[in-house]
């Protein structure tokens, strides 16, 4: 019941994160890519200053973390199904289950 009443808030945030992750619409580059360049860019400074490389496994672990959460937010987006009507239904039907 909660997550049918809550259906606008939960379809905008995990929205939202995927235009995060992704970069769509946002008019800026993706998380993704960014961690991406990033862990390159890192791994080609470990290569010369060795002080860089404890970040590199780390950037890898978050780049890896972040494709997990962009997965989870495309299934969960993918089988989000809401209908104000099924609402509407449980709601009355518990207003006149609270009345008895």
């Amino acid at each position: 019941m909660r997550i049918l009443k809550n259906y606008e808030k939960i379809y905008r945030l995990a929205s939202e994160g995927k235009k995060i992750i992704d970069g769509e619409d946002t008019g800026i580059p993706s998380l993704s890519n960014n961690i991406a360049v990033l862990d390159k860019n890192m791994a080609e400074l470990a290569e010369i200053d060795h002080k860089f490389k404890k970040f590199c496994d780390r950037l890898s672990t978050l780049g890896d973390f972040i494709e997990e959460i962009s997965h989870c937010l495309n299934s969960y987006l993918a089988n989000f199904d809401f209908s104000a009507e099924r609402l509407d239904s449980i709601q009355e039907r518990l207003y006149k289950l609270s009345e008895i």
